[in-house]
Order: structure tokens, then C-alpha cells, then sequence
């Protein structure tokens, strides 16, 4: 069954704009080359930037999805007061309220995955998966629901008065045998036709076949056995096993494809809340408020946030799959029985057995706990940081400290789950702790170092440093050594215990303004008040050159060739001194040669003694020769 694909109308297709991966793209472009976005991809991000778009979308989604299921409750309600379930307006009745839950979970996904539906335009997804979710929910409505409520009718009607003796049920092994068939044979044309789309939408996006993707095609080429399975375990007689296995099959696929949707309406959120924080970024940046080094890096913060939700997806998939499958499948309760060799003491002194079971949520609660304190600061970064009156090194020592706790927390978690709590493991925690500090001493000193820089912040992450010589900026605080970048692009790790006990030189703790002392030599006998007014002129033309504190001119001294003048300016920021530093000199010597102000270079006189008839030293001796 072959549903019917919604075309886009002209107008949509006459105004096309730009997709969240290509905006996120284009953003990134222009961070790497330094120019920051243009008009057109502003105006873009700030369209894109917008709430209420999606809310709207969202809640006209689910009122057309209501009319449906809405229609079906109403005639349920008026079939049910007056009549009796066993007969055939009673049947009906509770066969249409067992399927409106269903049918409304179905047009919520149908009006999603349409064409124009959110889906593809608000969360980004691709066409053709749309099209082959939209093909499976579309089967299931107009094919296995219907059969579905014919069964579940028959399930309870007596035959009154088309038999003699009424009987509940009666019809429900015979015909309603025939109609779960009929129902699956229905769902494996429609699993067919979403398999071979499904299988072209993965192999457009990979670039280079693995063996993961060859897994992944054959998972989609094995769909539409399901369907068959469950249709020959009852044509032999297992008729009650696949009603039950049909059941939680269907209710796993609309909470898979409902779950994958609600996944990609937090991630459009999140990357809504990723844009506006840069637009409030570039605001400030052009108001002066921000340097360069504050500027957030979207594409990583987007990949953080859409790992964890995607973690958070597979976590909810897992945890749906396991409620509707753990009664009806015996491997579940297997885990049990395989017990590991030592045992739990929980707080009462009561030893309690740990089994397989244990050991794999605590290696699960592991593998969750890993992710997330990965993908921790980009979360934090879009929901409560930017919020906050902070620079980004305080934003970093607090993702960082927060980052180790929830790993901390989670491994102790999983160590208790599978029977290691503290009391059992205290003394051979003490004596390792007093081994590891002797054996260890250096690493656990840059240790307590590095979490005496994250509490004190003495540096700070973007701070400009000098460390044995090497300037350069903070780019990354680890617990045992700290990564200095300097202007060669080289990278310098310092454990942290120098940052503790040796003298650092950090140009930008408390203030990032840097000053600039340019040495001018002038010849003697140039004007020195026109000299003084020409380089204070050239300094308070720059537009990087602040005004508070003012720029100094000074006439330091007489030199040998010189009249020595002090340029004194400050500067917003550290790194772009060299970049003023030019300028400045560059401007200091057009201005010198329009007004004629000579710049001096030493000066030497050397005389030239003629001796005459006087002989030269050694002059006779090599005559001689």
C-alpha cells in the first residue's frame, strides 16, 4: 500500500531559505575566516532565531491530528451507554476506544512527517526519510488499525442473533484469525515499500560503505519479516503470542518514530537558543563589550547538544523496548539467574546477591554517565551560562568542575549498583590513596593545583600568560597540566603546580588593556612641539587606541644623534598589539615626511690625518725586505 506524497507548492518552492545545517555551516565560515556574518546571513539567523514559529507549528499539528481520534471517541461514547459489550453496538463501542490511543499516536505522526510538516521543515530532516515514516504510519493507519479494531470487535460479540446460542467470542478464532492475518500481510507490503526507501536514504548519506552500513541495510531489508513471523505463528496455532508480540511491536514503533520526533523538536530549540546567543554575542561585540576570545564556537556547542540528545533518545528507546518486551521475553529474567561472585551489603548489614542483571545497568549507567559529562558544558552553555554575568574562563570552570562531579557521582553510582560501596572498599581505598601519594607525588600535587586554578582562577581560560619566556593564550585547563598556545601557534604544556608556586606573568587577570611604548628618534634641530603634536594626532586617530587612559608623548631625552620621544597608548586587548604597534609606526612616518620632521639615524665623523714624509711604523722594515 502505496500512500499518496503532498507535493510543495510553488510558492515554497520559489522561496527557498537556507536550512539549519547550512546556516550552522555558513556561521561556521565565517568565524574561521574572522569576518563575521554578513547582512543576509544575519538576517537569516535572526529569522531562523524565533520561538513562535515552531510553537504554532507544533499545536496546529496536533489539533488536525485530533479531528480524527476525536470523531472516533465521539461515536464510542454514543454506542456505549445504552448497550451491553457483548453485543454488537457494545463490541464496536470498546473496539473503537481501544483504538483511538493508537490512531491519535498515528495522525500525530502522519502530520508530522508530511511533506510541509515539521519534520522536514522545522527539524531538518530529509525527504526521503520522511517519505519512507510517512509510508509506514500511513499503512498502519488505513491497513492494520482497521483490522485491528474488526479483531478486537470480534473479541467480545456474542453472534446474537445470527446464531442460536450467543456466546461471547465466538467469531474471535475464526474470523478474527483471518483478519490479524489479512492485518500483516497489509504491514508487510507497507514495511516493504518503507524498507527499500529507508535503505536509499541511508546510502545517500555515506560517503564510504562500512561494515555498519552494510548492518544497517540489512536491518532494513529484514523489516518485513516481523510481520510475517507474527503471521505464521498464528496460522500454526500460536494465535494469543502474536496478538501480544503484534501489539507491543505496534506501540514500539510509534514511541521509536514519536521519540525521534521529540528528539529533533529539542534540538531545533536548542540550536534557536545557540543562535540567539550569538546574535546577542555579535550585539555586544559591536557595542564593544566582548573581545574576540569570547565569542563562542556554535558548531561544537551543536554537536555537544545533539550527542547528548541523541544519547537521550537511545536511552528512552532502550528503556521503552524493555517495558513492553520484558514479561513476554524469558532472556530478561535469565539475567537473574547468573550470579557474580561477590555480594552487596546494604546499610542494614543485609548481603544481597549481584547478578548479570546488576552488571550491565552499571555498566549502562557507566556509558551514560561518560557521554553526558562529555557533552555537559555545551547544555550548559545555551541554558544557564550566557545567562550569567561571566566571562568564559568563569564559564569554563564551572562546565569543567561540574563535568567531574557528574562523573564522580556516576561512577560511584555504578560501583554500588554492582555491590562496591564505600564500607566494603574503604581500607583498600586508604592504602592506595597513601601508596599513590608517595609513588605519585608529582601528579598529585598538579592535581590539587589544578583545582586550586579552577576555585582561585588566578588564570583563567583566554588569559594572556608568560611562563619561562613563552607568551601565550590559555586554551585548555586539564586537572594535571594547563595548554598554553602562543602567537606561533605552538602549544605549550605547563603542569599546574607552576602556576602555584612559580612567578607567572598574566597580562589580563584583573584588566585586558595592554599599553604600547613606541621609542621615536627625531633630528636635532627639529621642532619638538610639532613633533609632540604629530604623534599624539597619530595616536588619537586610531580607532583602536583608547581614549581612557589618553595617549602620552614624551621627550625623554638627548641622545647621541637623537632627540628621543615616548609614544605611550593603551589598547583594548593583548593580542593585537603587534597588529597596532604597525599601524601606528606606519602612520608616524607618512605623518613625519608630509610635515617634514626628519627621523635621525646615528651619525659618525671620521677624520683623515695626513703624516706627511713621516714613515709609517714597519714601513722600513718591509723596504728592507
Amino acid at each position: 500500500m502505496t500512500p499518496p506524497q503532498p507535493h510543495h507548492n510553488q510558492d515554497d518552492q520559489d522561496n527557498i531559505h537556507p536550512t539549519q545545517d547550512e546556516l550552522v555551516d555558513q556561521l561556521q565560515r565565517s568565524d574561521e575566516n574572522e569576518t563575521g556574518p554578513d547582512e543576509t546571513l544575519r538576517e537569516n539567523i535572526e529569522k531562523f532565531s524565533r520561538y513562535s514559529p515552531v510553537y504554532k507549528s507544533v499545536a496546529a499539528t496536533i489539533l488536525r491530528a485530533t479531528v480524527a481520534p476525536a470523531t472516533v471517541a465521539f461515536l464510542a461514547y454514543q454506542l456505549s451507554p445504552s448497550e451491553e459489550i457483548t453485543s454488537l453496538a457494545g463490541s464496536v463501542s470498546r473496539g473503537l476506544w481501544i483504538l483511538c490511543p493508537p490512531l491519535f499516536a498515528c495522525m500525530v505522526l502522519v502530520q508530522a512527517l508530511r511533506s510541509d510538516g515539521l519534520a522536514e521543515r522545522c527539524f531538518g530532516w530529509s525527504t526521503e526519510l520522511c517519505r519512507g515514516l510517512y509510508s509506514l504510519v500511513y499503512t498502519i493507519v488505513l491497513g492494520w488499525l482497521p483490522l485491528r479494531f474488526l479483531y478486537i470487535s470480534l473479541e467480545t460479540y456474542d453472534g446474537a442473533p445470527l446464531i442460536a446460542s450467543p456466546t461471547p467470542g465466538v467469531w474471535s478464532d475464526s474470523l478474527g484469525r483471518l483478519f490479524f492475518i489479512a492485518s500483516m500481510i497489509i504491514f508487510t507490503i507497507g514495511l516493504r515499500t518503507t524498507s527499500k526507501i529507508l535503505r536509499q536514504w541511508s546510502a545517500s548519506r555515506v560517503t564510504s560503505k562500512n561494515w555498519l552500513h552494510d548492518l544497517r541495510q540489512l536491518n532494513y531489508r529484514c523489516l518485513p519479516l516481523i510481520p510475517i513471523s507474527l503471521g505464521i505463528l498464528s496460522i500454526i496455532g500460536f494465535q494469543f503470542t502474536a496478538i501480544q508480540m503484534s501489539w507491543r511491536m505496534l506501540w514500539t514503533a510509534i514511541f521509536i518514530i514519536g521519540i525521534s520526533i521529540v528528539g529533533g523538536f529539542f534540538s531545533h530549540l536548542m540550536l534557536i537558543a545557540q543562535f540567539r546567543i550569538k546574535l546577542r554575542q555579535l550585539s555586544r561585540d559591536e557595542q564593544g563589550e566582548i573581545n574576540s576570545g569570547e565569542s563562542i564556537d556554535i558548531t561544537e556547542i551543536s554537536t555537544q547538544v545533539n550527542r547528548l540528545l541523541r544519547a537521550t533518545a537511545t536511552v528512552a528507546m532502550i528503556l521503552i523496548g524493555w517495558h513492553f518486551f520484558a514479561d513476554v521475553l524469558p532472556v530478561i529474567d535469565y539475567l537473574d539467574q547468573w550470579q557474580l561472585p561477590w555480594a552487596s551489603t546494604d546499610a542494614e548489614g543485609v548481603k544481597e546477591s549481584v547478578t548479570l542483571r546488576h552488571a550491565l545497568i552499571a555498566f549502562g549507567l557507566a556509558i551514560i554517565t561518560l557521554i553526558l559529562s562529555r557533552n555537559l558544558p555545551g547544555l550548559l552553555e545555551i541554558t544557564l551560562l550566557d545567562r550569567l554575568p561571566l566571562d568564559r574562563g568563569g564559564r569554563y570552570a564551572i562546565s569543567f568542575i561540574l563535568r567531574y562531579f557528574v562523573g564522580v557521582v556516576g561512577l560511584i553510582s555504578a560501583c554500588q549498583i554492582i555491590g562496591f560501596n564505600w564500607s566494603s572498599v574503604q581500607w583498600l581505598a586508604a592504602g592506595l590513596t597513601v601508596g599513590l601519594g608517595f609513588g605519585l607525588q608529582e601528579i598529585f600535587s598538579n592535581v590539587i593545583s589544578g583545582i586550586i586554578i579552577l576555585i582561585e582562577r588566578p588564570i583563567r581560560l583566554g588569559d594572556v600568560v608568560t611562563v619561562n619566556g613563552v607568551t601565550g593564550s590559555v586554551t585548555r585547563i586539564q586537572l594535571r597540566a594547563t595548554t598554553i598556545k602562543d602567537f606561533d601557534f605552538r602549544e605549550l604544556i605547563v603542569p599546574n603546580k607552576r602556576f602555584i608556586t612559580d612567578d607567572i606573568m598574566n597580562w589580563t587577570l584583573t584588566d585586558r588593556r595592554s599599553r604600547i611604548v613606541l621609542k621615536v628618534g627625531v633630528a636635532y634641530g627639529s621642532d619638538t612641539q610639532l613633533v609632540h603634536d604629530t604623534l599624539m594626532t597619530v595616536a588619537r586617530r586610531h580607532p583602536l587606541v583608547q581614549t581612557e587612559p589618553s595617549p602620552d608623548v614624551f621627550f625623554k631625552e638627548f641622545g647621541d644623534s637623537t632627540l628621543n620621544f615616548d609614544l605611550r597608548v593603551f589598547i583594548p586587548s593583548r593580542d593585537i598589539f603587534a597588529r597596532v604597534q604597525h599601524e601606528l609606526n606606519v602612520a608616524i612616518e607618512a605623518e613625519f615626511q608630509k610635515k617634514g620632521i626628519e627621523i635621525a639615524f646615528p651619525q659618525r665623523e671620521i677624520y683623515i690625518k695626513n703624516l706627511g714624509n713621516h714613515d709609517v711604523p714597519g714601513q722600513k722594515d718591509r723596504k728592507s725586505a
